[in-house]
């Protein structure tokens, strides 16, 4: 789950993930909570990720999620 998150000064979305060392994850983004799209596919190497959303730049609203991949 994130721990921190925030608009960085250039637009872009930052937030920190926590989770199991060397465990696989998959970021996902949403318009409406409905539709989900896979922004990146991380494994952790420690327990935390950072996570930087370089195309939310203009993007009024956008929902993020972290789950454990398949």
């Amino acid at each position: 789950a994130p721990s921190t998150a925030f608009r960085l000064p250039t637009g872009d979305f930052r937030f920190q993930v926590q989770g199991m060392p060397q465990q696989n994850y998959l970021i996902e983004t949403s318009p409406d909570l409905k539709t989900w799209q896979t922004l990146a596919n991380p494994i952790l190497v420690g327990a935390t990720f950072t996570f930087t959303d370089t195309a939310n730049a203009g993007v009024a609203r956008r929902f993020y999620r972290v789950v454990e991949a398949p």
